[in-house]
């Protein structure tokens, strides 16, 4: 399981790096001679967040689980993952995986990163989307938690292995 837990841990850091707001979430401003960006505050980001925004409600769990500019917190993250990952955001659906895997749930862990990988949107995110279904055939080849599937494994494989050809494309 730990490799499958570094696996979707690349997938995170992956997805970090193909979204640039991942913790600082922008918004422009005016200052009349042209459009320039700053970082939102929690305040900002919290009202955006119980809004309804997704990206918001994502990176605020991503700034609670890591303690970045606020207090850690155990129970935050979740909260704002489920209410992003509910709007299809995979960072968030992947976030969930390994907070289930964490806790031994391996189930539920399966079940977000099949719905990463299922809503992934293939043109910005095909990396994310090749890791989150090879995570995911690895995680159908391991016999922890008892979700041991080889037909499952091979087709998540398949589904990666076309990605990356179509990645070849771009």
């Amino acid at each position: 399981m730990r490799l499958y837990t570094t696996l979707v841990t690349s997938s995170l850091a992956l997805g970090f790096m193909l979204n640039t707001n991942a913790f600082a979430m922008e918004e422009k401003v005016d200052d009349g001679s042209k459009k320039n960006y700053k970082a939102i505050s929690i305040k900002k980001l919290t009202k955006s967040a119980k809004k309804g925004n997704a990206e918001a409600q994502y990176t605020l769990g991503q700034k609670f689980h890591f303690g970045v500019d606020v207090d850690k917190d155990i129970k935050a993250p979740k909260k704002w993952y489920l209410k992003a990952a509910s709007r299809k955001n995979i960072n968030a659906q992947l976030s969930l995986c390994i907070l289930s895997e964490q806790n031994g749930e391996y189930e539920k862990a399966r079940n977000w990163l099949q719905f990463g990988a299922i809503n992934a949107d293939e043109k910005t995110e095909i990396r994310l989307l090749i890791m989150a279904e090879e995570s995911l055939a690895n995680l159908y080849r391991t016999t922890k938690g008892g979700l041991r599937d080889m037909d499952a494994a091979e087709r998540w494989d398949k589904k990666a292995e076309a990605h990356r050809r179509e990645l070849e494309h771009f």
